[in-house]
């Protein structure tokens, strides 16, 4: 659990970093557009890899039923 947070509190310090040196080169037009973007992206992104790992979980619990009615031999 510890190796777990200490990942996340090296990925959040280097992202930080990154966005307070390297976005200012970048230089992105402050519109709507934009900010939608950087609003809903990552919320889109997060549901659709949610939304797939669960449908990969249910296959797996499918086949394990499956499974477990093959050889069950009661």
């Amino acid at each position: 659990m510890i190796g777990l947070i200490g990942k996340v509190l090296v990925f959040s310090t280097a992202l930080a970093i990154a966005i307070k040196y390297g976005a200012p080169a970048l230089s992105l037009a402050p519109t709507t557009t934009n900010a939608l973007l950087a609003v809903w992206l990552p919320a889109t992104i997060a549901a659709f890899t949610l939304g797939w790992r669960w449908q990969r979980e249910r296959k797996g619990m499918k086949a394990a039923a499956v499974s477990e009615s093959r050889t069950y031999k009661g």
